[in-house]
Parts: C-alpha cells; structure tokens; sequence
C-alpha cells in the first residue's frame, strides 16, 4: 500500500519516475491510476500547466525501493495481472468492479466486491492451483495475495478463484515485493505447473518448472481478461 505524504520536496517529471521505477510510460500511467503514486487529487495539484503528470519523489522512491521476489517459487502459485479498478461492463458473476485499486477499501467497496473485482474472470486450468497462492499484481507490484482455496467456471469457461487466508510462508514471499511481470498473458505462473500429455489411451500427467520468459515490460494486465 502506498504511504501518502506531506510533499515538500520539488515534484519529480514523468521520466525520472520511469527511471526510478524501471517502467515505460503505459506502465507507469497504470500505476497512477491504480493508486500506487499517490492519491489522484494530490497528482493532478502536481500537473503542469500543460497537462503533464508529476510525481513525489520520495513516493516513487517507496514503491522502487520494493524487494525483488526469488521466482520461481517451490509452490504452484499463480499471478493476474491486474489493472486499475473499474466498473465490469459485462458483470461476470454479477461482479460489480474489476481490477484493483489502493483505496478501493475506502471507496465504498465491500470486501465480497474487493473480493470479486480480481479473483476473477481469468482463462487458466485451475486445478493445478489448489492450495497455492494467487498473486494480484499491478505491472509486477505485488498488491494482493490470497491463498486458493477452490474455483468455479463461468459458461465461457473462464475462472472464478474463491480465496481464504494467504499462509504466512505467502506472504513472505510476495506481500510488499515485486517481480518482473512476463509478456503476453493476462496471468503468469511463479512456480513448477502441471501439464498432460496423452500417450496412446492413456493421459499422463507431468509436473514442470515454468519457462515463461521475464522481460522490462509488462502485457496490457487486465482485472477481467478479454
């Protein structure tokens, strides 16, 4: 969560935070958006005459200062990359909101809509996931973790997580830190996933060390995936 402060220093342009942040201009307008530089009233007093966005640079110095998780993890776990929090035009699951925002717990959000705006509606096989942790993220920024406890299918197939509590071993491993997140997917396994192969009549089933390739950039995350 970001911490908001009185800004006495002179604010920073959108490039130095870049810089700071190791992000690319989308990346970081995500950010903004998400609420992890700031609050927005206190962004737009920053803004230039011509409209350019600044920042507190002791704010993005916080959220730069982040520690990189060990990847991959021993456990399954499972990432969505999440965007800023937005009405969902489609309700899956009759959801109100998708995506995740720093103060959607005082936007009058109840914590079942919190809830539903990022456990879902992701395209995955789910199974493999029992047990290990769902990872939110904002372009690497780990914002949420939650340790899966079942799932259920919309008729499009997409999935629904339901969630309980994240283990302590969760959350020493991911609350507060960040990660590079890959290209490509709305969601990223962090772990060894299960896959299955048929030979002849039978299925096997063959557990394998993630391959994703991390890069710099993230993939236009989404709270619902399309």
């Amino acid at each position: 969560m970001p911490r908001y402060v009185t800004i006495t220093e002179p604010p920073i342009g959108g490039t130095r935070a870049q810089a700071l942040l190791g992000v690319n201009p989308a990346q970081l307008n995500r950010l903004r958006e998400a609420g992890l530089l700031g609050e927005q009233e206190a962004l737009q007093a920053m803004q230039t005459a011509g409209g350019h966005w600044r920042y507190d640079e002791a704010s993005v110095r916080e959220l730069a200062a982040r520690s990189w998780v060990d990847l991959p993890s021993p456990s399954p776990d499972l990432a969505v990359h999440l965007a800023p929090l937005t009405p969902d035009p489609l309700r899956r699951g009759e959801r109100r909101y998708q995506g995740w925002h720093a103060s959607a717990h005082t936007s009058g959000l109840s914590p079942a809509e919190r809830e539903d705006a990022w456990a879902g509606w992701w395209i995955c096989r789910p199974e493999q996931y029992l047990g290990a942790a769902l990872v939110g993220d904002v372009c690497g920024f780990v914002v949420e973790v939650a340790a899966i406890r079942g799932f259920r299918l919309g008729d499009d197939g997409r999935v629904r997580f339901e969630l309980g509590r994240a283990t302590k071993q969760m959350l020493a491993r991911y609350a507060g830190r960040r990660f590079r997140a890959a290209q490509g997917a709305a969601v990223q396994p962090l772990g060894p996933t299960t896959t299955a192969t048929t030979v002849g009549a039978r299925t096997r089933t063959a557990r394998t060390r993630s391959t994703t390739t991390f890069t710099p950039s993230t993939p236009r995350p989404t709270g619902d995936p399309r």
